[in-house]
């Protein structure tokens, strides 16, 4: 849970740091310098295990080693994709519902590929070449179909919350022995009360108290 919180910092810290650095460029110049950040720093994330035991060996000390582990370096490029995603969102987003088919077909080949034929492990470390084809599939089913989201949860945004509990829930269950299927259930079922508290309690509250947005965000065309 503390590496989850501890690398969550570094990436706001860091996402921070970039938009600064590039508050002198326009906004096409900026979508191709996150373009190149990705194409950057996927490799270091490709790599990653081999970086760390080089790192150790070059310094002698497996201690910078587990740091660069334990860094943003090896994750960043998600966020950094995530945020590409975001600034190309008005030409990437209907083409995966036009094709949402293919979208989600290439995802589901991918992981076979990558879990039943590579035998590749199951956990945190999700092969690079992966996630793209995953916030791909995600996009696609949040707008395929953006009204079942609207009935079942009636406008409550408990996705961040979500996101946020789900790892320190699964590190908590983990470190006491629950390694049954059945933790998975339960992982979900703790994740979502916690999420629910935060949004009814929490953020909710907060974003009402916004007499106005930052910056106008414009909707992505969901018919």
């Amino acid at each position: 849970s503390l590496w989850t919180i501890s690398v969550e910092i570094q990436f706001y810290c860091a996402t921070t740091l970039i938009y600064w650095s590039m508050h002198r460029f326009s906004e096409t110049e900026r979508t191709w310098v996150f373009a190149l950040l990705v194409a950057a720093f996927a490799p270091i994330n490709y790599f990653s295990a081999d970086i760390q035991q080089s790192i150790s060996r070059t310094c002698s000390s497996e201690l910078l080693g587990k740091l660069f582990s334990v860094s943003c370096l090896p994750w960043i490029y998600m966020f950094l994709l995530g945020v590409l995603s975001q600034r190309v969102s008005w030409y990437l987003i209907p083409q995966f519902v036009q094709q949402s088919r293919t979208v989600l077909g290439l995802y589901v080949a991918g992981t076979f590929v990558d879990f039943a034929v590579w035998g590749l492990p199951l956990g945190n470390h999700i092969p690079t070449y992966l996630v793209p084809a995953m916030g791909a599939a995600v996009l696609t089913l949040a707008y395929c179909r953006p009204g079942i989201s609207d009935r079942v949860l009636r406008s409550n945004d408990v996705s961040y919350g979500l996101y946020i509990y789900h790892m320190p829930v699964v590190n908590t269950l983990s470190y006491l022995g629950f390694n049954s299927p059945a933790v998975i259930l339960a992982a979900l079922t703790a994740s979502s009360v916690l999420a629910v508290a935060s949004w009814k309690f929490v953020e909710r509250p907060f974003l009402r108290r916004k007499r106005q947005a930052l910056r106008s965000v414009s909707r992505v065309d969901r018919s």
